[in-house]
């Protein structure tokens, strides 16, 4: 899926005085790679809506962002523009598809969630770039800062499978496969510093979640640790009111749910 060709013509506009606001939507737009209005609107909550909704056609019709939608009935998304590649000294994406597409605002939407929920509880989040050459190939990696728990026991890391029921069982467990041995290898410490961490898996349903979780729970290896294994999916998120809640379970037979929080 191709960016449609802009319907802006620069030459007929005054220059655009960037602001520090606009600058942090530019690179809201390069981090999350596609953001949506109603994503950005959730991200910058406390700032008026029709402010964002202006500087966001703004920097659309200056060049700043791309975006993609002409159905006035589904929200539009935004990527980095030519000049705002060059404002943040960025490489841009130019083509994406329809699947990518959709998977992305996933991330986004789960990335969105978390950020406002660690800001709403004084959590430091940091959202990193893994290196490609990695044997595993997460859609996110996170880490939680917890400042008033002892050093040591204050931080915790996730890598982040959004699952859109798009792939097999056996190809969804091959990727956890990877992990295992990662970990199994030390890879995690070598490559990222860290002592541990858990695989955080979301689904679009219940339905899915429990097929990936029995999978899971038969495979020798997978199932003999699954505290490492983390799966809930979008309804419970939605229900609990974030995902910081008590909305995951583990591929054991307690049957127990569980928080990312300490």
């Amino acid at each position: 899926m191709r960016f449609p060709p802009p319907d802006r013509e620069h030459s007929r506009r005054p220059p655009l005085a960037l602001q520090d606001r606009d600058r942090d939507l530019l690179r809201t737009a390069h981090e999350y790679r596609l953001i949506s209005t109603p994503q950005y609107l959730r991200l910058f909550s406390t700032e008026s809506r029709d402010a964002i909704y202006t500087r966001l056609q703004k920097l659309f019709h200056h060049g700043y962002l791309d975006r993609l939608g002409e159905n006035p009935n589904t929200p539009l998304i935004y990527a980095l523009g030519r000049r705002g590649a060059e404002v943040l000294e960025v490489s841009r994406r130019k083509e994406v598809g329809a699947r990518y597409l959709a998977h992305q605002l996933m991330i986004g939407d789960f990335r969105i969630a978390v950020t406002l929920a660690a800001r709403a509880k004084g959590i430091i989040l940091t959202w990193r770039t893994i290196p490609q050459a990695l044997p595993v190939r997460p859609d996110g990696f996170f880490s939680l800062h917890f400042p008033d728990h002892p050093e040591g026991r204050n931080r915790a890391h996730f890598c982040l499978e959004a699952d859109r029921s798009t792939m097999t069982r056996e190809r969804f467990v091959d990727k956890l496969r990877a992990y295992h041995a990662w970990q199994a290898a030390g890879g995690h410490t070598r490559s990222l510093g860290i002592r541990t961490f858990r695989v955080l898996s979301v689904t679009k349903s219940e339905e899915r979640l429990r097929s990936l979780v029995a999978a899971v729970a038969h495979h020798p290896a997978l199932g003999s640790e699954p505290s490492r294994f983390w799966f809930t999916a979008l309804p419970r998120i939605e229900a609990a009111g974030g995902v910081l809640q008590t909305i995951w379970g583990v591929p054991d037979a307690s049957g127990c749910l569980r928080s990312v929080l300490p």
